[in-house]
């Protein structure tokens, strides 16, 4: 027996496919940074081999992933045994069926390293008061 593909699955691969003949930003990305919650900034690179760019203009942080990658792990959402996560240079994304969206996961080093930022700067903070 055939499983049907849910529709945010489709609605998804559809917008990735657009997306990704035209530069234009993934509309169904959790546009938020994972490390400190400011809108990420996207771009495309690359024509046989698209690579999508995402960073933040606030804490820096950045993911560049192939759309070859991105379909994997919406498509891997699809099946309840499949893998609905792809790795990219400096963390992975995963797609969650339920929400249609595309979420963003920084390293463990990038989070350690984050904390730490955030530690100092109230240090800092502290010690001008």
């Amino acid at each position: 027996m055939a499983r049907r593909t849910p529709p945010t699955v489709r609605a998804a691969l559809a917008a990735l496919d657009t997306a990704t003949a035209t530069g234009k930003d993934l509309p169904f990305l959790y546009d938020a940074c994972p490390l400190c919650n400011t809108p990420l900034n996207q771009h495309v690179s690359g024509t046989l081999r698209p690579l999508r760019h995402f960073d933040c203009p606030v804490c820096g942080w950045w993911m560049i992933i192939s759309a070859a990658a991105i379909r994997e792990a919406i498509e891997g959402a699809a099946d309840p045994d499949s893998d609905n996560t792809a790795g990219g240079s400096n963390g992975e994304v995963w797609f969650n069926v339920e929400t249609g969206k595309l979420i963003l996961c920084p390293t463990e080093w990038d989070r350690k390293h984050r904390q730490e930022f955030i530690a100092r700067a109230e240090t800092r903070a502290q010690g001008a008061v």
